[in-house]
């Protein structure tokens, strides 16, 4: 958080595993400044993952604060199964 009780947040999207270490398999959103409520409404697109491949991925999340004058501080992180075995249904 910065002196001014806001943040500067960003987001980092992985999808993993990852089959191909030369395929694109992250990906950054922009940084939204000044705020502790950010929405980010961004779309991302994995081209090289086919529909059956994502029953054994996972989407993960993590959220930082940029800062300007040291490292980026970690916010928290996130995991998202895309296939929900229980019921068969992909997100």
């Amino acid at each position: 958080m910065d002196f001014g009780q806001t943040s500067d947040p960003y987001c980092k999207v992985l999808l993993y595993p990852s089959i191909d270490m030369n395929t694109k398999s992250h990906f950054k959103t922009t940084v939204k400044k000044h705020t502790l409520q950010p929405e980010f409404n961004e779309e991302f697109v994995f081209a090289h993952i086919q529909l059956q491949e994502l029953i054994s991925k996972t989407l993960q999340i993590t959220v930082y604060d940029k800062d300007m004058a040291k490292k980026d501080d970690y916010i928290g992180k996130y995991f998202i199964r895309l296939f929900d075995t229980s019921n068969k249904e992909f997100y």
